[in-house]
């Protein structure tokens, strides 16, 4: 706190946890700013921009019910979910080697459950391993 005290400039501080910082802290601050999370129709232009032309996608893939499906999913959220699911598809040999829509929805799932479980204070797995989807 007395850093922030004595410094002698703007600070601009980003957190989805503004819950946890203390009262004394957040008396330092002047301003707050709340970003809400992306309609849908923002998540599938979100979307749409995180997934570069040479990804090979499969032909079942439809923006429109991944936003549907990514309810909660935050612009990070879902660029994390595009190079997660390019990392299943990259898993596969061949031809086989496309991001599908079940890749898609499997690495937002996983993602948004992360982050409910870290907002919730959960764990992972009941034997103390994580589940990496």
């Amino acid at each position: 706190m007395i850093e922030l005290d004595n410094f002698d400039g703007a600070v601009i501080f980003a957190s989805n946890l503004v819950g946890d910082y203390d009262t004394a802290f957040l008396r330092r601050m002047l301003a707050h700013v709340e970003f809400r999370h992306p309609a849908t129709e923002q998540r599938e232009q979100i979307r749409r921009c995180h997934i570069p032309r040479p990804l090979p996608l499969a032909e079942d893939v439809d923006f429109e019910t991944l936003a549907r499906f990514s309810e909660g999913a935050a612009g990070g959220d879902i660029q994390n979910a595009v190079l997660l699911a390019a990392s299943y598809a990259s898993l596969r040999q061949g031809a086989e080697q496309v991001v599908t829509l079940a890749d898609l929805k499997r690495a937002i799932a996983f993602l948004l459950d992360g982050k409910r479980r870290i907002l919730e204070g959960e764990s992972g797995s009941d034997d103390g391993r994580f589940d990496w989807g």
